[in-house]
């Protein structure tokens, strides 16, 4: 998908798309390969933390800025029921609060080491 929006946007070719995109990736991935103490905290961000991002910026896109009436009709067609619309509610409120419980156990826990005797 990198290299396809290289060729779209700068009209590169294919193959200066491929060779831009591998030399990035090698640069970037350079200070781990030579120190582990980098990689730990680069997994734990790039891995863990932006997991958690994304899964919060896909619920919360999905309650928040998918219209009700287009929500409730992916999910339940022309006749949805009540559980339908809780579904809805949950989608807005509780896994939103759950993704971001997890992320600042993450960020107490893993990041910045407190809570270590919980």
């Amino acid at each position: 998908m990198i290299v396809a929006g290289f060729t779209d946007t700068f009209g590169w070719s294919r193959r200066r798309a491929t060779w831009t995109v591998y030399g990035v990736s090698m640069l970037l991935a350079m200070p781990p390969m030579i120190n582990l103490e980098i990689f730990v905290p680069w997994d734990l961000t790039f891995g863990s933390g932006g997991q958690t991002f994304g899964a919060l910026v896909a619920v919360v896109t999905v309650g928040w800025v998918m219209r009700r009436a287009t929500l409730l009709e992916q999910i339940a067609g022309e006749a949805p029921s009540r559980t339908d619309r809780a579904l809805i509610h949950w989608l807005r409120w509780v896994v939103p609060t759950a993704v971001m419980a997890a992320a600042l156990w993450w960020l107490l826990t893993d990041v910045l080491g407190a809570a270590q005797g919980v």
